[in-house]
């Protein structure tokens, strides 16, 4: 059975000792992080978002882990909150070998191998290679990995709603840029007038989720290609 994070937190502490386990006031002392709050991320009382990017950078450095160690531990909803915090820190390590950091999404297979897919911001859908791509990557499995797969990274507020699934500021999608058909009630990457925006087919209409942004006519948009999936593995 996989630990919790805090479990997993704890054993790392543990064995970051080199003649005993480092207590609390040490990794506090060294890291800029409380006692109080590493005691309750440890009983999983808290979550690991909540920390400070420099914190984190000096609590992997402390324990010996990598980045994508520290993330992997985490549960799917601590990895959804965590992931804008996960960025910063890659970027500060970007020059060191503990700060590869790759997001792994899930597919049921038990098959560790995978291939990197660069990740690019939502302005570069329509021309990735005119883009420099972002510091990380995500993990894609060997089935998932097909013709026309592009990882964008979500800018703007336009698709905020109530939806479980809704692609927030920040959030890491995949998108099939050879589907550029729209069907109902589907999210597409689409061109407007010089800007990238995401927004769902509805009647002939490109609509946001959120009511704040206006519907754009399909006719006035070229369909860059379909959002199909949403990090970790929520289905668009």
């Amino acid at each position: 059975m996989k630990l919790t994070f805090g479990e997993q937190l704890t054993e790392w502490r543990h064995k970051a000792g080199k003649e005993k386990k480092l207590t609390h006031m040490e990794v506090s002392a060294r890291t800029g992080i409380s006692q109080g709050s590493m005691s309750k991320l440890e009983n999983n009382y808290a979550a690991p978002a909540g920390l400070r990017a420099d914190q984190i950078t000096k609590l992997l450095r402390l324990y010996k882990i990598t980045l994508q160690e520290f993330f992997d531990a985490m549960n799917d909803s601590q990895q959804a909150e965590f992931l804008p915090r996960a960025k910063e820190v890659a970027e500060a390590l970007a020059d060191d070998p503990l700060g590869q950091f790759e997001i792994t999404i899930q597919t049921g297979s038990t098959s560790n191998e995978y291939t990197p897919l660069p990740v690019y911001p939502l302005k570069a859908a329509e021309n990735p290679a005119g883009f420099q791509n972002l510091s990380f990557s995500v993990a894609i499995k060997p089935n998932q990995l097909k013709d026309g797969i592009l990882a964008l990274q979500m800018a703007g507020n336009e698709m905020h709603s109530m939806r479980p699934n809704a692609i927030r500021d920040g959030d890491i999608f995949l998108v099939n840029t050879l589907a550029t058909t729209p069907e109902e009630n589907q999210i597409y990457v689409i061109a407007h007038q010089n800007e990238i925006h995401v927004r769902r087919y509805r009647a002939g209409f490109m609509m946001p989720d959120n009511p704040e942004h206006t519907p754009l006519p399909l006719g006035e948009a070229r369909i860059i290609g379909h959002a199909y999936l949403l990090y970790p593995n929520k289905p668009l």
